[in-house]
């Protein structure tokens, strides 16, 4: 779920503040793009609802497809 994606990015941005070495520089250049990420599929999520029945089942593949790609990248770092 989305509270549990936010939740597991709170929980990255803490261990961002006390990492060192490899791990924090790997968090520091792949955090941002996460939250971008989770930011842009949380606008997506909001257009779905002007989404007409023509459009609905691209839409709601879109979602998806960004869902997937988004807990692919969070759950690599």
């Amino acid at each position: 779920s989305l509270a549990d994606l936010n939740e597991k990015l709170s929980n990255l941005d803490a261990k961002e503040k006390t990492a060192t070495g490899q791990t924090k520089a790997n968090l520091d250049q792949k955090l941002p793009a996460a939250r971008a990420q989770r930011d842009a599929f949380v606008a997506d999520l909001k257009n779905l609802d002007s989404a007409t029945p023509a459009t609905w089942d691209a839409a709601k593949d879109g979602l998806d497809r960004e869902w997937n790609a988004l807990m692919t990248n969070v759950n690599q770092l």
